[in-house]
């Protein structure tokens, strides 16, 4: 099992090394040392941090189907929002700002980490904590939301993570 985890921490540091020295180089012989030298030292690092208890589940081409239609979603989002946030400094025409607590279905570590990410990224909010509620196996979402108006607090569950929520659960927990 340890070995699974340092060759997928390996593998990843790998393309992370080729998608970052693409542009300037042609892949020379020196690049490819440099980079298995670097990916064989994050993957004795990371290989032993990692958390995950099949590191091959990332590998189901199910998930990766379902995260690259993803990406579009989240790119638009961002876009949109930061056209909102954008018209709203340029015209000071600022709404209320508040904080809501928000229950989530995610249970999994790796689909918190993303749905907070993406909720702070695309929806104008910032994931502030995490709550998990032993009692009820329950997670609260904190989430400072700006510019949003008074007769839509009740509904910012809705407005922020309907968008995210379904699709970071196929990703991560199905």
């Amino acid at each position: 099992m340890k070995f699974l985890k340092f060759l997928f921490a390996f593998v990843f540091s790998m393309v992370i090394w080729f998608l970052i020295s693409y542009g300037y180089n042609d892949f020379s012989y020196t690049s490819i040392g440099i980079g298995v030298f670097a990916s064989v030292i994050t993957g004795f690092i990371a290989g032993g941090k990692f958390t995950l208890k099949h590191p091959l589940w990332l590998i189901n081409l199910r998930r990766v189907y379902i995260f690259i239609f993803y990406i579009p979603i989240l790119v638009c989002g961002f876009l949109k929002q930061g056209v909102i946030t954008s018209w709203h400094i340029i015209t000071n025409n600022y709404k209320e700002s508040t904080v809501v607590k928000i229950p989530t279905k995610i249970k999994s570590s790796y689909g918190m980490l993303l749905l907070s990410s993406a909720i702070s990224v695309s929806s104008n909010t910032l994931l502030m904590d995490i709550e998990d509620d032993e009692d009820n196996d329950e997670k609260y979402l904190y989430i400072h939301c700006t510019n949003i108006d008074k007769d839509k607090i009740d509904d910012a569950d809705k407005i922020v993570k309907e968008e995210h929520e379904t699709w970071i659960r196929r990703i991560c927990e199905e």
